[in-house]
């Protein structure tokens, strides 16, 4: 029974975030092409990688605990560790590195792949989207070894419900890039229209902070740029 719930809900996390690598992509590509202040840019992409980051990490931590619930189902055999099984995942992640699809994970905004696990893990993410600044760290769950005992007699139930939290908020988030990415295709970023209502949603009271710094920052690299020597 638990592994009916705890497989397809790995196979789901593992799509999602290499659905999430193709769409972060696709956001510095269009910065790069619809941006042409450098400063303007940076900022762009230090937002975009922020909160990328902080996401993925979260739903990385999610999938390690999915795979060590699973994993403590089978004390009386042969370990089992979970692979993604959905043959429909056009961008499911590979251990050997790679998508399913035959894009490559190589360069900069390429997240490693665990080996034995099929998991992105929380760290790669963390060193990948480099950076400084302070962002969400996502919550160390205990392995469901760790908390496996006699009066607890399920104790993947915990790590399934972190995990489909994480997973519904993580669709919320792509959706939201993915509204940004199709008002990009109608160069709508050239008028200074960054930000939509599904995606100001998401946003907690700190990021919405950030945001307005941002702005100010812009503003004040217009009038720089537009200041006479």
């Amino acid at each position: 029974m638990a592994s009916q719930i705890l497989v397809p809900l790995f196979d789901r996390l593992q799509l999602q975030l290499g659905e999430a690598v193709q769409l972060y992509r696709r956001v510095l590509r269009v910065h790069r092409t619809q941006l042409g202040s450098a400063p303007m840019r940076d900022l762009a992409d230090k937002f975009a990688r922020a909160e990328f980051r902080s996401h993925m990490a979260a739903a990385s931590e999610a999938a390690s605990a999915i795979a060590s619930a699973s994993e403590c189902q089978y004390t009386g055999g042969p370990e089992v560790a979970l692979q993604p099984t959905n043959s429909k995942g056009s961008h499911s992640p590979r251990p050997e590195g790679g998508f399913s699809d035959g894009s490559s994970n190589a360069g900069n905004d390429a997240l490693p792949i665990q080996r034995g696990t099929g998991c992105i893990p929380s760290i790669a993410v963390q060193e990948i989207f480099s950076g400084k600044g302070r962002f969400r760290q996502a919550e160390k769950h205990p392995t469901g070894c760790e908390k496996a005992s006699p009066e607890n007699q399920a104790p993947w139930v915990r790590e399934v419900t972190e995990a489909e939290k994480v997973s519904k908020q993580l669709e919320l988030f792509t959706e939201a890039w993915r509204e940004y990415l199709a008002f990009a295709d109608n160069r709508s970023l050239r008028r200074g229209r960054h930000l939509r209502p599904a995606q100001r949603e998401l946003l907690s009271d700190d990021q919405k902070q950030q945001l307005q710094s941002i702005k100010q920052a812009q503003h004040l690299f217009r009038q720089q740029l537009h200041k006479p020597d």
